[in-house]
């Protein structure tokens, strides 16, 4: 009886440290891949965080939480759908962005990527980030309210331009990865510039408290107990203290490694602050006029996410499926 309980002792402890092992290795496998990465985006990047000792494990963490934030804003992304040049007057999207098929076909032989991916990769199917600005405008035109046609009706249009595909891949879940690491670094270089502009800032700032503190001290030399110059003194002073605390503010080294890492740990924490995915649909008509809900008009349904880097123009995306033209279809007898 009790080596019975003793081997089932044994056994359930057995399968715990079994669960930790598996659990360490998975541990070990995700943080070299996180390595990796990091690696990979450094070495795209001209930062001076790798002046930092120890910069890649202080970056694990939050780069492991900026990858889950990058895959569900990835998810929020409609699609794919398939670009054809026959689904032209089928597909609402195709509709909107190019004029007609022969307009799609340009577009699809001067797309330098797309044709650089086709001419590496036998792939039959390539997948992709497709990009296009967006332009609303209100204009008086015609419409149809309850049985009436009236004139001079303010209606929104919408127009789809500058398309643009990228991390084309030929796999959808490599398109999404490739799409996670171009990302990162693209958040990556808007912290050097960030960082090179309040470099600039601070220079300025320190520039004119020295010219201030330079007047101040003629002031004093050659001054009298004057009430109107006293005052002045006492702005300048003021303005000086003013300026010395912004700078404190800013930081005194903003250029250096240490403040680089600090800041592209502050981005990766807070991705939500830098970049904005948001899903949306719309309807519109043959002519790009919005058309609202309770409407008898007959209407497309067009679905894409808006993607907007802090400060950056809108662009909306959808996951796009387009085939080679050399793809071979086989029939079945």
């Amino acid at each position: 009886m009790m080596n019975t309980q003793f081997l089932k002792m044994i056994r359930k402890w057995g399968n715990r440290l079994s669960e930790k092992i598996i659990a360490y290795r998975e541990q070990r496998h995700d943080e070299k891949l996180l390595l990796n990465e990091i690696d990979r985006i450094i070495s795209e990047t001209k930062t001076k965080i790798p002046l930092v000792p120890g910069y890649r494990k202080r970056l694990i963490e939050p780069l492991r939480q900026a990858l889950r934030k990058i895959d569900t804003m990835t998810s929020l992304i409609p699609g794919p759908i398939t670009l054809e040049p026959e689904q032209w007057e089928t597909s609402p999207v195709l509709n909107a962005v190019f004029i007609g098929p022969d307009d799609f076909i340009q577009w699809m032989n001067n797309c330098t990527p797309l044709q650089n991916a086709m001419t590496q990769n036998p792939s039959p199917d390539f997948y992709g980030l497709l990009s296009v600005r967006v332009k609303e405008k209100t204009a008086p035109g015609v419409a149809m309210i309850g049985n009436v046609v009236q004139k001079d009706v303010l209606q929104r249009s919408v127009t789809f331009e500058d398309p643009r595909i990228m991390v084309i891949r030929s796999e959808l879940e490599e398109a999404k990865n490739a799409l996670g690491h171009r990302t990162l670094v693209i958040l990556f270089t808007r912290e050097l510039e960030e960082i090179a502009e309040i470099k600039a800032l601070t220079e300025e700032l320190e520039k004119q408290q020295s010219i201030l503190e330079l007047e101040l001290s003629f002031e004093k030399r050659h001054g009298t107990s004057d009430g109107n110059k006293d005052e002045t003194v006492q702005e300048a002073r003021k303005l000086i203290q003013d300026m010395d605390d912004k700078i404190d503010k800013i930081g005194r080294h903003p250029n250096s490694p240490e403040n680089h890492l600090n800041h592209v740990t502050e981005v990766l924490m807070n991705m939500e602050r830098h970049l904005s995915v948001k899903p949306f649909t719309i309807r519109i008509n043959s002519l790009g006029v919005l058309v609202n809900t309770f409407s008898q008009e007959a209407y497309d349904e067009i679905s894409f996410a808006d993607c907007t880097f802090a400060g950056g123009p809108r662009r909306c995306v959808i996951w796009v499926k387009v085939s080679s033209p050399t793809k071979k279809t086989t029939h079945i007898t």
